[in-house]
């Protein structure tokens, strides 16, 4: 756990550090969203907040959880880092249509919640396959075997996280 805590330190530190160096850039290179006419004036303050912030998460996530699982001989860490590479790689595309293609809107949402749902899917498949076939829920106070339902209501909570994260940043 000590491991745990002084990774996300370190996480941490190194995203405020890369968001305070890369920002200027990312507003210098006009990489900032776009508002439309069609909403509230008071929205019109918000155009060219820069966009891609989620990198400044992921790279350091990445790198220190790859030196954690190297550390700790645990390939199942490569997996979870696959996973939130392939979330990252949704959200840049998300990204990279409302600021390179000038599309305010992005990925469509039919075409976004598809990605997050083949991708939570196949996370879970993927977990399965290796030995991973508890359906039970650590609830503190207890505990609460889900069986067939787990897998559903988990692709929907990961899918629930994923969006709650993006509509946070």
């Amino acid at each position: 756990m000590t491991e745990i805590l002084a990774g996300a330190g370190v996480e941490m530190l190194a995203t405020v550090l890369l968001a305070t160096a890369f920002i200027p850039v990312l507003k210098s290179v006009k990489m900032g969203q776009k508002i439309l006419d069609i909403g509230p004036r008071w929205h019109k303050s918000k155009e060219g907040t820069p966009t891609m912030g989620g990198l400044f998460f992921l790279v350091p996530m990445v790198i220190i959880g790859a030196v954690l699982a190297f550390l700790k001989n645990e390939p199942i860490l490569l997996v979870h880092l696959v996973f939130l590479l392939a979330n990252g790689a949704i959200g840049f595309a998300d990204d990279y249509i409302k600021a390179v293609k000038k599309q305010n809107l992005g990925l469509r949402p039919r075409q976004k919640m598809a990605a997050q749902f083949l991708l939570c899917a196949g996370f879970l498949a993927v977990l399965y396959a290796l030995g991973d076939h508890s359906t039970e829920l650590d609830l503190i106070f207890c505990k609460l075997d889900l069986h067939f339902f787990y897998y559903p209501i988990m692709i929907l909570f990961m899918i629930y996280l994923s969006n709650a994260v993006n509509l946070t940043d």
